[in-house]
């Protein structure tokens, strides 16, 4: 059927396979960008550059008329992904930021036991990334070497802490990552195995790409499991053999990308 056929049968239809190529425009510049960034994995983004490039042929052009209420649906799901992966890489993106700067002050305190400055600093990135006892143990060994009539803002901000974090619990020992040991919140390294664990501790929490990839990593399945594989099977009368073929390759593919989407490596 062609595509002024399509139009008089099928307004609808035709309008969903147009609309669709907008979020996928949108998904294939993202997905260079990340892959330039090294935010995914090159084998990931062109995973997901074909799959998007696939749903906007199929979405186009379906097989047959029982796909359209799954290409609607995966129409809405990639509206609906998009920007809950994008605001998952972007905040990975500003987390990576922040690390570097928590590596920066570490190596700066490593240089000068006594730089209250890169002290009070490495504090404050502590409390943003989220372990309040040793930004509060760190920020107040930093005050005693910052007056208090010239550092205001900065005695107020850790003394706004301190009143924010009210458990007994939030000031608990923290473990080091590399061998267990349970340091006091003012140690900058651990003190058995002498790892810079705060700093592995911030890393490991903040900088997996796990949520923006799994997400994807969904959408493309769902896009495989509801469009690819019952397109294919639509075939399955005329060319059996290449509909099979078709089906174990993406199933192969859906298989692939959760291992990828749903891996722990880091950058």
């Amino acid at each position: 059927m062609n595509l002024q056929d399509r139009l008089a049968s099928d307004p609808l239809g035709v309008a969903c396979g147009c609309f669709v190529w907008i979020p996928i425009a949108v998904w294939i510049v993202s997905m260079i960008h990340w892959m330039i960034s090294g935010e995914i994995e090159t084998l990931f983004g062109f995973i997901t550059i074909g799959v998007a490039i696939g749903l906007g042929m199929v979405a186009l052009n379906p097989p047959g008329p029982s796909l359209s209420p799954l290409i609607f649906c995966a129409v809405c799901a990639t509206v609906l992904f998009f920007p809950l992966a994008r605001v998952a890489m972007n905040r990975h993106a500003l987390a990576s930021i922040d690390i570097e700067q928590l590596e920066k002050y570490y190596a700066a305190l490593l240089a000068r036991p006594d730089n209250a400055g890169a002290l009070i600093r490495l504090a404050e990135l502590l409390y943003i990334r989220g372990f309040p006892s040793n930004a509060i143990a760190l920020g107040e060994k930093a005050l005693v070497a910052l007056p208090a009539n010239l550092f205001r803002a900065e005695h107020k901000m850790v003394n706004a802490w301190k009143f924010q974090v009210s458990s007994r619990n939030s000031f608990a020992a923290t473990t080091c990552l590399n061998c267990g040991h349970s340091n006091n919140p003012i140690d900058l390294h651990c003190q058995n195995c002498a790892a810079p664990y705060i700093v592995d501790l911030a890393r490991g929490k903040w900088l997996g790409r796990g949520a923006g990839k799994k997400l994807i990593a969904v959408w493309i399945g769902l896009v495989i499991a509801f469009v690819g594989i019952p397109a294919s099977a639509q075939f399955s009368h005329t060319s059996p053999l290449l509909a099979l073929v078709a089906i174990a390759v993406q199933f192969f593919v859906g298989v692939l990308i959760v291992i990828l989407g749903f891996s722990r490596r880091s950058k």
